[in-house]
């Protein structure tokens, strides 16, 4: 429950913006020292972990979400 509260107070601070070669935005897995670097498999395992967090929460918050989740895929694709 505590780890779950934690995760929903600050999952923004895992996203990251577009820029230089990394075209979209895309999720980090909440360290400083990740701020300009796509993290593949890092990405993906906190996008897991993210979803099974908010797997409850409202429409809005699960749409924040998505487009980082896509940034991953697309900049992966990229």
């Amino acid at each position: 429950a505590l780890l779950r509260e934690h995760i929903l107070a600050n999952y923004t601070g895992m996203f990251r913006a577009a820029g230089g070669e990394i075209p979209h935005p895309f999720l980090t897995p909440g360290s400083d020292q990740y701020a300009d670097q796509l993290w593949d498999w890092d990405s993906w395992l906190t996008n897991v972990a993210i979803r099974q967090i908010l797997i409850d929460a409202d429409t809005e918050t699960r749409e924040r979400v998505r487009e980082h989740e896509r940034g991953c895929v697309l900049n992966w694709l990229h």
